[in-house]
């Protein structure tokens, strides 16, 4: 099966569940027997070593955009790990606070030599018959993120219904998104202000004044679930808990997503 895409998950703020999202994403697409590659592009703070419980990092993403080895030396198969039917490999960013100095602080010629690798990417992960490339990005607008934008098929911004949040996603928006022809969707995440309840959504007029103000189709609303956040962050739901209404709302996003990279 050939590639279908390469998908970014980015987000104004931290705090919007967009690594939740990323992460839960990709498991989804495996469990379902796609061959998956999560690449963790959150230089500014790198949780996906966290989430998928890897202590040591042998090569990082880090060290495939400084140009010291190649993707293939930095991606892991989690597949055993988590018993998926397609495989599972991630991409890790140096948690490390010198690393994290370190991508801060680098110029515009490297961030412009980082694009090249990443719009390189894509024929590097068909060789390893990866159908499905998923970046989780830094919130905001860095240069990281902004590459990961550019070098993606289609973006996804997660964001809260929280008034601070919408008005940020609305400039960020604006500054960076306005400048790309590319297939942009809103992900409304923690969408429901009652946090008991499995099913509720946000209401009708609430969704189409978010999309009238972001100038961005919604693709799908994911209420707000109490065992969510009180579970380890190592915890994926998608693939522990596939009957949960978090994991059935995500498989009709990334069912819509699949399409939409189809046509």
């Amino acid at each position: 099966m050939k590639m279908k895409g390469v998908l970014s998950v980015h987000s104004s703020r931290g705090g919007t569940g967009k690594s939740l999202i990323a992460v839960n994403l990709a498991a989804v697409y495996a469990r379902q027997g796609f061959n998956v590659s999560i690449i963790d592009l959150d230089f500014r703070a790198p949780s996906l070593s966290t989430i998928f419980e890897v202590p040591h990092i042998e090569y990082s993403v880090n060290e495939f955009l400084n140009g010291h080895c190649r993707i293939g030396n930095v991606l892991i198969d989690l597949s055993e790990k988590y018993k998926t039917k397609g495989k599972f490999l991630a991409g890790l960013a140096d948690p490390s606070l010198e690393a994290v100095r370190d991508m801060m602080s680098k110029s515009r010629k490297w961030e412009m030599e980082a694009l090249k690798k990443l719009l390189t990417l894509r024929s590097d992960l068909e060789d390893q018959k990866v159908n499905f490339v998923i970046y989780d990005t830094s919130p905001g607008i860095l240069y990281s993120s902004i590459n990961a934008v550019m070098s993606s098929d289609v973006s996804v911004i997660v964001l809260t219904p929280d008034d601070l949040d919408i008005k940020g996603t609305q400039r960020m928006i604006s500054d960076i998104y306005d400048a790309f022809e590319k297939k942009t969707f809103i992900l409304i995440n923690k969408a429901s202000p009652d946090r008991t309840s499995l099913d509720a959504e946000l209401p009708k007029g609430m969704s189409r004044q978010i999309e009238n103000a972001l100038n961005k189709p919604i693709i799908g609303e994911i209420p707000c679930f109490c065992d969510i956040l009180e579970a380890s962050r190592s915890f994926i739901f998608a693939l522990n808990k596939p009957e949960h209404p978090f994991t059935r709302n995500l498989e009709a996003i990334a069912q819509k997503l699949s399409q939409t990279l189809t046509t």
